[in-house]
């Protein structure tokens, strides 16, 4: 029998479905939409860290018999990633408040928030991004649900692990959602008996995490094959060790910040100082981001709900909630984007 918060997110799904397709675009899109088609079409390699589990879906993709532009169906594949991800948070909430109206409400809201609806209608890395941390949010629900129900959804930690694991073959701001959540998972596992959890059933879980992880890391693999067949279009060296490794550190961009601070320090010189970010400048125009895609109303009660959840809900989702913040606020004081329309058009996709 589907259960309610599934019929929810297929609602979601089904909606979101029909509004992308008929404002997807028809052709290359902005930003990155060009480099990242050609990659998908010729088996390349894109900018870091290479983002090879999206390059092989859209490569396979690519392949289905599609008539007219080749980058149409490619944005339709970014496009169900969009409402697969809002979907699923449908879903989670769903669950989580036992209200299929809040679960609705919150997927539809994603799915029509500015920059989540425009980075879902062409090729990007946004919408499977999201999809990834939608599910880490969702399983991190199954599994508190289920054991407050007295029947631990134990399948939940092989799932989170490789879901988490897309970190690394896909975008690596999967972190700042992958990390609360599997600290809130030990903190369950750590004492099974007190959470209810079987400690043998529990122990194979973990192992079964430990193979889940793994097994989310062989994308990665398609990199160094890639770069080796000297494709049309690749970036770095990637077949090399020390090619790699720079390929998913993002040594080129500088690794631990979103642009490399000698491009920043050259910007700062050529245009003055009124374009370098005060302390904390890229952190407040995310939180002041979050009224503008999606009005007071929405932002307020997501508020109320996180003041209840931090007061009633158990030590699991408090230590999820707190790492959540502070991962956040990590990342976004890090960004180092100068304060010019293009670099901040670049930092603002990461809102989402």
């Amino acid at each position: 029998m589907i259960s309610r918060a599934a019929k929810v997110g297929g609602f979601v799904v089904l909606v979101l479905s029909i509004l992308y397709f008929m404002t997807a675009a028809r052709t290359v899109g902005p930003g990155d939409s060009g480099e990242l088609t050609s990659v998908m079409v010729s088996w390349g390699v894109a900018h870091p860290p290479g983002y090879p589990l999206l390059t092989l879906l859209g490569n396979l993709v690519h392949r289905l018999p599609f008539p007219g532009e080749p980058a149409f169906p490619l944005n339709l594949l970014s496009a169900l990633f969009g409402a697969l991800a809002a979907g699923v948070l449908a879903m989670a909430v769903a669950r989580a408040t036992r209200d299929p109206i809040a679960g609705a409400l919150s997927g539809l809201a994603l799915g029509v928030s500015r920059l989540f609806w425009e980075y879902s209608l062409v090729v990007e890395v946004f919408s499977l991004n999201a999809l990834f941390g939608a599910l880490l949010l969702y399983f991190l629900v199954e599994l508190t649900r289920s054991r407050a129900e007295g029947k631990p959804a134990l399948w939940t930690l092989p799932a989170i692990a490789l879901t988490a694991s897309q970190a690394l073959t896909h975008h690596l701001t999967l972190v700042l959602l992958a990390v609360p959540v599997i600290l809130a998972v030990l903190l369950m596992v750590a004492r099974p008996q007190e959470s209810g959890l079987e400690p043998a059933a529990t122990r194979r879980a973990l192992w079964l995490a430990v193979a889940a992880g793994l097994v989310g890391l062989l994308p990665l693999v398609y990199l160094p094959i890639a770069s080796a067949s000297q494709p049309v279009l690749a970036w770095g060296e990637a077949s090399s060790p020390t090619g790699f490794i720079r390929q998913l550190l993002r040594s080129d961009y500088g690794s631990g910040t979103l642009m490399s601070p000698w491009g920043v320090a050259k910007l700062v010189l050529e245009e003055g100082e009124s374009i370098a970010p005060t302390l904390g400048h890229h952190l407040l125009r995310f939180w002041m981001e979050i009224p503008r895609s999606l009005g007071w109303l929405l932002p307020a009660l997501s508020l109320a709900g996180f003041v209840v959840a931090f007061r009633d809900r158990t030590a699991p989702w408090r230590l999820f909630l707190t790492g959540w913040l502070g991962m956040v606020a990590i990342f976004f004081l890090r960004v180092n984007s100068p304060l010019i329309p293009l670099h901040l058009g670049v930092t603002e996709r990461f809102y989402i």
